[in-house]
């Protein structure tokens, strides 16, 4: 799927101003008021356990994050940091230069795609959900999930283009003597950006700028580098259902997930 649906559909985002949202207070902030130091990305989530970073994921209501399935099967006792990512793979503890406090909460409920593929990635999608509700502040605020049925698709992924990595001259001399630095910059450069990050796009609504989330990342391609994203529309009725806590009506491929529970404590 090419960038181009992409352009037709925020286009019709734009056009009808109307959208309709997971959450009504979403996608809405000033990045400069009240901040020492901005935070642009105020939905990002830190997907972790005690000790390292797993992966990215969105907070889209007072309750529940999303993020890839890929992230969150056959894991336990996961943590989600809020108020404190810049979407770097960084531990980004508090070093005292801003004002703000992030916020941790133990996950009570994995739920992913009943139709997730752990080898092709298909259907690579789920929420995790907290144990209380978030009380929104500058630095901590969902991003909006759109729920208009005009603008849902049977395209269940989309890929965003990069530059192929380049070696550097001195790991393509040292590849030539047997070095691995070669492929361990590769490495590095694949891992660059966490799964389950977001793909955005800002749409205005009357008078407000809003972020509207179109796609989850589900994994970078090892061959073109591309970035290939779960495609959230696709995606809208399974995700209302897990956050509302009902069941999906089975009209489509698309949603016909059932909650999965993995773990609760």
């Amino acid at each position: 799927m090419s960038v181009l649906w992409l352009a037709l559909c925020t286009l019709l985002l734009i056009n009808q101003g109307s959208a309709q949202f997971l959450e009504e207070q979403c996608g809405i902030f000033n990045p400069y008021v009240g901040l020492k130091r901005p935070l642009t990305t105020p939905w990002l989530a830190q997907i972790r356990t005690k000790s390292k970073i797993i992966c990215a994921g969105t907070l889209i209501n007072e309750q529940y994050v999303l993020t890839a399935a890929s992230c969150i099967a056959n894991q336990n006792q996961l943590i989600v940091r809020l108020g404190k990512f810049d979407g770097s793979k960084s531990n980004f503890e508090d070093d005292g230069t801003s004002d703000q406090t992030y916020e941790e909460y133990y996950v009570t409920k994995a739920i992913i795609h009943k139709s997730y593929s752990a080898d092709t990635k298909r259907h690579n999608i789920g929420v995790l959900k907290m144990p209380s509700s978030v009380q929104y502040k500058r630095h901590i605020k969902p991003i909006c999930i759109v729920e208009n049925s005009e603008l849902k698709t049977d395209s269940l992924t989309f890929e965003i283009p990069n530059e192929k990595y380049k070696k550097d001259f001195w790991c393509g001399i040292g590849a030539f003597f047997g070095s691995s630095c070669a492929d361990e910059k590769k490495e590095e450069y694949l891992a660059s950006i966490l799964i389950g990050s977001p793909w955005n796009k800002t749409i205005t609504t009357g008078p407000l700028l809003r972020y509207t989330q179109h796609g989850v990342l589900s994994y970078r391609d090892r061959e073109t580098y591309a970035d290939v994203y779960t495609n959230v529309f696709a995606y809208a009725d399974w995700i209302v259902a897990q956050v509302l806590e009902v069941e999906a009506i089975p009209n489509s491929e698309r949603t016909n997930g059932i909650l999965q529970d993995r773990f609760n404590y």
